[in-house]
């Protein structure tokens, strides 16, 4: 797909049609978004400061979304009512500090509602973060949403150019699920694969960093390559507020052994991924991580493994709690 600045409604569509999830680095907005009361305005700048805040990314103001996935293109703008300026000088006004390089494509839909436009608002990463909103507080993406950050984060969003910014992605091996298999009679799945990578947004290199990979008890871990047993203890609670332990491997990246964590693309922590097994019982489980490194504070994260009975694949993120 071409760059989000250059998209048209072919590219919207193409959205739809393979439906293209919500993500920390893209989100769909109804067209009424877009309005000119304050209340309005300020949801603008929430949002937008919250993706420069954090990885940056693509609002699309004009697609109508459910469970967050695409349904059909919203019923457009006029842009003689909400122009591609107004919605720049909102950003602008709205936002503080400035944000440098955001890209606003007004798009025509000449075959979904002719005379009509949709808005694509595309935010880089800011190197100058933290920035601030409208309402006077800085907001991070989380979880498919714009939300508040800790002032701890603040901090260290403020600490962007100055320090490492580091970030663990784990995804199962082959794709984005695995099918289960169970033989008669066992209570656990036969092994799958889960990898993780890790990345610097930052600029400055991370030289030593240690890595906490937790998962939960309920999961058994049948190998391990490159990590060892931890004694940490967190926990993250389910929907209906049952707190499940989560047990922890350790990795240390640590140079002249490794290289440093340097600033650009994603690579494997492990050559071979852990194996773990599922229960047969279908449900949530949780595998998330923490990463200590100088200049950073340690932030819990932790994402939901769906089992389903047949297959399993991971969800979006949430914060555990400390036991």
């Amino acid at each position: 797909m071409t760059a989000p600045w250059d998209w048209t409604e072919y590219e919207l569509l193409q959205l739809i049609e393979h439906r293209t999830q919500e993500s920390l680095t893209l989100d769909y907005k109804q067209c009424d978004s877009l309005g000119k009361t304050d209340g309005k305005k300020r949801e603008i700048s929430k949002d937008v400061s919250a993706f420069a805040n954090s990885a940056g990314g693509t609002i699309v103001y004009g697609i109508v979304e459910k469970d967050h996935l695409p349904v059909r293109i919203d019923d457009g703008l006029d842009p003689t009512e909400i122009s591609r300026e107004w919605l720049e000088q909102v950003i602008n006004s709205g936002i503080q500090r400035r944000i440098d390089g955001i890209r606003i494509a007004c798009i025509e839909l000449p075959q979904t509602h002719p005379g009509k436009v949709a808005y694509v608002v595309h935010v880089p990463q800011s190197t100058r973060a933290p920035h601030q909103a409208s309402d006077h507080r800085f907001y991070k993406r989380f979880n498919f949403q714009s939300v508040a950050m800790e002032e701890y984060e603040v901090r260290d969003i403020a600490r962007r150019g100055d320090a490492p910014d580091l970030r663990l992605t784990l995804s199962i091996v082959g794709g984005s699920a695995a099918q289960l298999a169970f033989k008669d009679g066992d209570l656990q799945s036969a092994p799958f694969g889960l990898e993780a990578h890790i990345s610097n947004s930052a600029p400055v290199p991370a030289s030593h960093s240690v890595l906490l990979l937790l998962l939960d008890v309920r999961l058994q871990v049948t190998d391990a390559p490159g990590w060892k047993a931890n004694t940490t203890k967190l926990s993250a609670a389910g929907a209906d507020g049952i707190i499940f332990p989560l047990a922890a491997f350790e990795r240390t990246l640590a140079v002249p052994r490794d290289l440093p964590v340097f600033q650009g693309p994603k690579f494997k922590v492990t050559d071979k991924p852990v194996l773990l097994t599922v229960p047969r019982e279908a449900g949530i489980y949780w595998v998330g991580w923490v990463i200590l490194a100088a200049g950073t504070s340690a932030r819990p994260e932790v994402l939901g493994l769906l089992s389903d009975g047949e297959t399993v694949r991971l969800l979006g993120q949430k914060e555990p709690a400390t036991l």
